[in-house]
């Protein structure tokens, strides 16, 4: 789409830009196939987003924001929609997300941001499937149940194993239909669930004045809440030191009802690294992002600590490490 285009859409849904010059800017986000850009003049900046009808829940995200908004979660304020089109116009919080403050001092910066976000994603997970009668709810993804985790192990066996694992395929097949892997998924697929981000990474959650926002959230379902802790905890894109992990869990449980917390958190944790694995071999190479393949090392880094030396899931241990030619 050409920038006189994105401008005469933008100036009809929003008579204020009428008159004013705008600079556009094309916003990468991540594996997304949806098409972002910054329109920016001095003031009111906007972002344009684009989205085709090839992935159901790009169509979610305007009910999803409304929804959320209602809840007290911050999200972005939609401007403008319409969604026959696959268009909105969302106020622009700016570029700067907690990925930013990777490398920020840790008392001073990180750690009161991470505490912002675990105590706003808890009004998230203060929606459970009993809560709210279903007709109050927008649509929502696939809930979490053996058949999801189910496709979730497998796309990890398909698109990061088969491509980038040193492992033998004899190894990789025992390993695939193991009790183990089974007894992960039914244990997950029983736990009372509630409502989850499902892709509450650092690099979907926006920092505007000190305070969170989240974007991103079109996967929004009913699932485990530590498995949205275990994606912000255990994400690849940022360093967390064991200690530092140590002291956000203790407050994530300190909040938490569930007696079975930190077992719960270590299991999901391995379930959304397997995940994101499988992502980054897809992406990296189904979608020609090489980019995303970068991040397979720090993940496979981070589920090596649980699932080995933790002692959650030891039986991958022969599938962490890549081949001499696969990065």
């Amino acid at each position: 789409m050409d920038d006189e285009t994105i401008l005469a859409l933008a100036r009809g849904q929003l008579p204020a830009m009428q008159g004013v010059d705008y600079q556009i800017e094309t916003i990468s986000r991540g594996g997304s196939d949806r098409q972002y850009f910054r329109l920016s003049p001095v003031a009111r900046p906007v972002i344009f987003c684009q989205y085709g009808s090839q992935t159901p829940e790009n169509a979610r995200f305007a009910r999803h924001t409304d929804f959320l908004a209602g809840h007290g979660v911050p999200v972005p304020r939609i401007l403008a929609r319409d969604l026959e089109q696959g268009r909105l116009w969302i106020e622009d919080l700016g570029a700067e997300d907690l990925w930013s403050f990777r490398e920020a001092d840790w008392w001073v910066i990180r750690r009161p941001l991470y505490e912002k976000c675990l105590a706003a994603v808890g009004r998230i997970h203060a929606i459970t499937e009993e809560s709210l009668p279903p007709e109050s709810l927008p649509p929502l993804g696939p809930e979490f149940n053996e058949a999801l985790y189910q496709w979730e192990q497998d796309y990890f066996f398909d698109n990061f194993v088969a491509r980038f694992s040193a492992a033998s395929p004899e190894d990789a097949a025992r390993i695939r239909t193991s009790e183990a892997l089974g007894a992960l998924r039914t244990t997950l697929a029983s736990r009372p669930r509630c409502l989850i981000h499902r892709d509450f990474q650092s690099q979907n959650i926006l920092i505007r004045q000190g305070d969170p926002v989240f974007i991103d959230y079109q996967g929004l379902r009913f699932g485990l809440a530590e498995y949205d802790l275990a994606s912000l905890l255990y994400d690849p894109y940022v360093v967390l030191y064991r200690d530092q992990r140590e002291e956000l869990t203790a407050l994530a449980e300190a909040r938490s009802r569930n007696p079975h917390f930190r077992a719960q958190l270590l299991a999901c944790a391995c379930q959304r690294l397997m995940q994101a694995l499988g992502a980054y071999g897809f992406l990296g190479v189904v979608k020609n992002k090489p980019t995303f393949l970068r991040h397979i090392r720090p993940a496979l880094a981070n589920l090596r600590e649980v699932a080995v030396e933790q002692g959650i899931l030891p039986i991958l241990e022969p599938l962490l490490s890549p081949g001499d030619s696969a990065l």
